[in-house]
């Protein structure tokens, strides 16, 4: 699998993780996007998913050959799902259930526009507006 991999990689100095590390920019030379800039946010204990304190401990600047924008998604940003929202729907519900944490924002997509990037598919989504309750919620507006 993709994760032993990657694990394997980070054994062998490869792959470094950078947990609580937030990008606010994506840095250039010239034309060319070579690195990450941004806030290290102080360590937190809160069980993964739940949502974290975002307390700047200090800032930090990457740079490497190549810079791949992978951020996930956004539906926590349930003002980001209905801009994006697909014109073949109709208008987007009023209530919406959020199925990921807080951090799933899509708070890159405007950070790599800034940078010159290409945003594709942005109306490919999946969300849950059928009226579903979750009587167990474990993120914000997950119920």
């Amino acid at each position: 699998p993709f994760v032993l991999r990657v694990r394997e990689a980070e054994k062998r100095g490869l792959v470094q993780f950078k947990f609580r590390h937030r990008v606010n920019e994506l840095t250039r030379t010239g034309t060319t996007v070579d690195g990450v800039r941004g806030d290290i946010l102080e360590p937190s204990s809160v069980e993964r998913g739940r949502k974290s304190a975002r307390d700047i401990a200090g800032d930090f600047e990457l740079h490497a050959q190549a810079v791949i924008v992978a951020s996930g998604g956004i539906g926590a940003n349930h003002e980001l799902v209905r801009k994006n929202w697909p014109h073949r729907l109709g208008t987007a519900p009023k209530r919406m259930i959020t199925g990921v944490p807080d951090h799933v924002d899509g708070r890159m997509l405007a950070i790599t526009e800034a940078a010159g990037g290409s945003i594709i598919n942005r109306d490919r989504m999946w969300h849950y507006v059928e009226g579903i309750r979750n009587w167990a919620p474990i993120w914000t507006d997950h119920a």
